[in-house]
């Protein structure tokens, strides 16, 4: 009988032993997700800042270049990364939707463009498109989500001066000289 007890004490502590370990690992994962994340927002927050600016203005332009192609590539690399599960999906929602959505929109014909010439082109932004998309849907209020998400030309305009860093010029902020 005691054999009988040590042999269901022992399974009890493995069992709690395994479990302890299977979290410890879980929580692992999610701290490098984390991390992760954060660098990919600060290296988009500031390395890639003077490039969104030039990639805004080659689309405000009707000229993209090689500034866009970057920009989109960056945001294909995190498509990538949430499809094979390195980035958690909600966080990248959080974080780059106004990114991913906005870019989408302003350079959709260049994509499909391109995309026509090379399939494999940016490959994975289309379904980060659609999975920022759906959580948007599910949890995004306001204005844009109240639109269907179908951004109005105006709303694409006003993302690309935002990102341009330039403030559109209209004749009502020229004020007459004195």
């Amino acid at each position: 009988m005691t054999t009988a007890v040590f042999t269901i004490a022992s399974l009890l502590i493995a069992s709690v032993a395994a479990a302890a370990v299977l979290y410890q690992a879980w929580l692992l994962r999610f701290s490098i997700k984390v991390q992760s994340l954060l660098a990919l927002d600060q290296k988009f927050s500031e390395t890639y800042k003077g490039t969104r600016h030039l990639a805004a203005s080659e689309l405000i332009n009707n000229k993209p270049g090689t500034n866009l192609d970057d920009v989109l590539d960056f945001l294909d690399t995190i498509g990538l990364l949430v499809r094979r599960g390195a980035l958690d999906e909600e966080m990248v929602w959080h974080t780059f939707f106004y990114w991913i959505f906005g870019y989408w929109h302003a350079a959709k014909a260049h994509i499909e463009r391109e995309r026509e010439k090379n399939p494999l082109v940016w490959n994975y932004l289309p379904d980060l498109y659609n999975r920022v998309l759906a959580f948007e849907k599910k949890k995004g209020k306001g204005r844009l989500a109240d639109s269907g998400l179908v951004p109005t030309e105006d709303d694409v305009k006003e993302f690309l001066q935002d990102e341009s860093g330039h403030e559109p010029i209209t004749f009502a902020k020229i004020s007459p000289p004195r």
